[in-house]
């Protein structure tokens, strides 16, 4: 998840946000570098941390091409499973297999979202304190 481009872009630029009063002011406070790390930019970057995760999540999740390329018929993902899987032997799609799979595929999706929800709205109401 750190080593993605996207999210060490966006690291930098929510770090590169705060105000440099708010470390200068912890350097008087006696505060070392590792200490103002833990006790004020990690706290402050919670919803940072939750949408990485999230977006890692979701690029891991729905990834179709190297399971598909990596991995054989018995040993899949389900995105691979419900893209190929559910076909019967003349080649036609069962519709009600793939409904009930993408289904399944849909429901971590959106648990993590609503798990991730309240951090989310945490972070709009605490951007505009900085």
């Amino acid at each position: 998840m750190a080593g993605a481009p996207y999210a060490i872009f966006l690291y930098r630029q929510f770090f590169s946000s705060f105000p440099k009063e708010l470390e200068e002011a912890a350097v008087i406070d006696g505060a070392g570098r590792i200490r103002i790390f833990l006790t004020i930019f990690l706290p402050l970057s919670r919803p940072l941390l939750v949408t990485a995760f999230v977006l890692a999540f979701n690029t891991v999740w729905g990834d179709f091409i190297a399971p598909n390329l990596l991995l054989d018929e018995s040993n899949t993902t389900l995105a691979v499973g419900v893209g190929q899987g559910y076909v019967i032997q003349q080649g036609f799609q069962l519709p009600n297999l793939l409904a009930g799979g993408a289904m399944l595929y849909l429901v971590p999706v959106v648990v993590l979202f609503l798990a991730a929800q309240r951090s989310y709205v945490r972070g709009f109401v605490n951007s505009g304190l900085k």
